[in-house]
């Protein structure tokens, strides 16, 4: 079970999900104390041999002494086999990959919406990926789909006075949102309407303890669970306009929402 050697995951610094992930590739083992780069930290050499259009989609993983590059899937599949086997027969596999893809897919195009992080001003090297509209749906539409089912599972929307007030902040929000954004073009409505639901969905699984408190214990009371769900729109306001300022959405008190 040993790591892969005189390899480098290159790594995008804007993104915590690959901060993470590529920190924990060296603390087990998996890749050497130098086997991670992140973009701004390459050398021109090492810059030259990365093609960046596919870099900035699919994690690069560079050998160090050939220069040869191996990208997205195909070198996480190398270094996982390398340190686990049993991972090969699965990744390496036709219909593996064919499962796989589409996940990692996702992620890369929605790395920058599903965990908040602000973008450096100026970057040496540009590796954001580009805006794809079919997977910003897909994100909201699983976001919004979680939150939904899990609302109607607890019973919250069930009453049709406390549907109303747990989904008319979500109009308003999106309404806000196409509004704030014409300026800015269908790209940062698009991204903007993303970050709501993720941000929707992660303050709801938050509270989610609270109100299956008041399901369970106080028998679907009513105004607890609407209580407990203002509460939650509070957080819900703080966490949004927060993700807004530190990606610059509302620099020069333009906001978006």
């Amino acid at each position: 079970m040993e790591g892969v050697e005189d390899k480098a995951l290159i790594y995008d610094s804007n993104c915590p999900m690959c901060c993470w992930y590529t920190d924990k590739f060296v603390q087990t083992g998996t890749l050497e104390k130098d086997g991670r780069i992140s973009f701004d930290e390459l050398t021109t050499t090492q810059a030259a041999c990365i093609d960046w259009q596919r870099g900035r989609h699919e994690i690069p993983l560079l050998d160090k002494k050939s220069g040869k590059v191996m990208y997205g899937l195909d070198g996480l599949t190398y270094i996982l086999s390398a340190r686990w086997p049993f991972f090969a027969p699965v990744l390496q596999h036709p219909f593996g990959k064919k499962l796989v893809k589409p996940l990692y897919q996702f992620i890369s195009y929605n790395r920058r919406i599903i965990v908040p992080h602000g973008v450096a001003a100026m970057p040496k090297y540009d590796c954001a990926p580009d805006f794809s509209l079919g997977w910003r749906l897909a994100l909201i539409l699983i976001c919004g789909g979680i939150f939904v089912g899990l609302s109607y599972a607890i019973t919250v929307v069930q009453n049709p006075m406390a549907a109303m007030f747990i989904f008319l902040p979500t109009v308003l929000y999106l309404l806000t949102i196409v509004l704030g954004s014409r300026k800015n073009g269908r790209e940062a409505m698009w991204n903007a309407t993303g970050d709501f639901f993720v941000t929707q969905l992660s303050t709801f699984l938050l509270f989610l303890p609270f109100f299956l408190l008041m399901k369970w214990l106080l028998n679907d009371n009513v105004y607890g669970l609407l209580g407990a769900w203002m509460l939650m729109q509070v957080r819900l306001l703080f966490s949004f306009v927060r993700r807004m300022k530190n990606k610059g959405y509302m620099a020069d008190s333009q906001a978006v929402v």
